[in-house]
């Protein structure tokens, strides 16, 4: 697989030395040295970080707190960092207009692409409560916005994940909620967390942490919203 310089990944399908020579790309010969796959505490700054499993930087002294960048999961098919903070409960989106070709593939990994779109397809777009409440009143796309400002707290640009992206952290939660409490950041719950992909102008889809289990609600229903970031190489 032909790597570019300055282009996002989050998807790679690779075997044997080819694999690991991509790994290595991706977070660099000395931080991935020895490294097999799996889900670590990824903790530095942006240009001295290292990758730590949780039973290790539980070992360090209590006063002691390490800058977390993120929980970053490597599997055969993506690599992506968790963001460190914080999951919170928002909508989608209102019910439907606004929209702009946004991704529909439950398979795709490009959770960059998937968040633009959203952005792109709802800018401008205002929902009003129908209880007449405007605290609750908003533009554009709530979980996908959330998930891209947090981006201007660091290096990263972070996005709102696709139903696979969830799927993979769901069956590696237990893993990367131990980082998260070893690296002192706040868990995932264990409920319905909305995707970036688009069932169709009335829904998107969403995925259940707890199994894995995907379906489809209203978009202007509340589901629980955590970034992720592709790796830059």
């Amino acid at each position: 697989m032909k790597v570019c310089k300055d282009k996002v990944l989050d998807l790679y399908k690779s075997e044997g030395a080819e694999g690991k020579a991509l790994l290595e790309k991706v977070f660099g010969k000395e931080v991935f040295a020895g490294r097999p796959l799996g889900v670590w505490c990824m903790i530095g700054t942006r240009n001295d970080y290292k990758l730590v499993k949780s039973e290790e930087l539980g070992k360090t002294p209590s006063y002691y707190q390490p800058q977390a960048i993120g929980v970053a999961v490597v599997t055969e098919d993506a690599a992506f960092i968790v963001a460190p903070h914080n999951t919170i409960v928002a909508q989608w989106s209102k019910r439907e207009a606004g929209r702009n070709g946004c991704i529909r593939d439950t398979d795709s990994l490009d959770s960059l692409t998937a968040t633009d779109r959203i952005l792109t397809g709802y800018i401008g777009t205002k929902y009003t409560d129908p209880d007449g409440d405007s605290e609750y009143d908003f533009i554009g796309a709530p979980a996908a916005e959330f998930c891209r400002s947090y981006s201007r707290r660091d290096f990263n640009t972070w996005d709102l994940p696709t139903v696979k992206q969830l799927q993979i952290m769901a069956k590696h939660i237990k893993e990367i909620n131990a980082c998260f409490r070893a690296m002192g950041c706040p868990t995932l719950p264990m409920g319905w967390y909305w995707s970036s992909i688009e069932k169709d102008e009335f829904c998107a889809w969403n995925v259940r942490m707890y199994d894995g289990d995907s379906d489809y609600d209203f978009k202007y229903h509340n589901s629980y919203v955590r970034a992720v970031s592709a790796f830059q190489i």
